[in-house]
């Protein structure tokens, strides 16, 4: 948690751009990123919060959609926004209904490797949570893989710390 404190601090101060908190559910991942949010939103900066496979639905909803609300609005809004918190990374395998054997459909892979690109490329802060460890992180693309860590200013932190809410129970 001494890690996890010190890395959001640097987020914030700009030493930190590419932040990926991976751990068991409940260890306070979601949290943080939305703390971080909130503190961005405070500073008069932009920040979007999202479950990833809230955010695939999203994007699909705007091929339906023109105008402010089209598909390529929503797509370039989660590529531009200032922050962008990504929120359980690698649940989208397994909640999308036509996915491929490899277990997450072409289409929103290409959607969250875009979107993972274009902000690596840009140098534009974003956060990403995940449940898998270090070892199932290798389940996600290469193209996603490598940015989470690439360079310096990228940090992928493991969160070994007792379950948030049983903390926040008893603080």
């Amino acid at each position: 948690l001494i890690e996890a404190r010190q890395a959001a601090l640097d987020f914030i101060d700009g030493k930190i751009i590419f932040l990926s908190l991976i751990g068991n559910v409940d260890h306070g991942k979601t949290h943080l990123a939305i703390a971080l949010c909130r503190k961005w939103l405070e500073q008069g900066k932009s920040a979007k919060y999202v479950m990833v496979p809230l955010m695939l639905g999203d994007l699909r909803k705007g091929y339906e959609q023109s105008g402010e609300e089209s598909y390529q609005n929503r797509f370039e809004f989660y590529m531009k926004v200032q922050l962008l918190a990504l929120d359980d990374l690698g649940v989208e395998r397994h909640k999308m209904q036509d996915q491929t054997a490899y277990g997450m459909n072409d289409w929103a892979m290409e959607q969250l490797e875009t979107i993972i690109d274009y902000r690596y490329i840009n140098h534009l802060p974003t956060i990403i949570t995940t449940n898998k460890n270090m070892i199932q992180l290798n389940d996600l693309s290469t193209r996603i893989r490598s940015r989470m860590a690439r360079d310096e200013g990228h940090l992928v932190l493991g969160i070994d710390s007792p379950e948030y809410s049983r903390i926040k129970k008893t603080g």
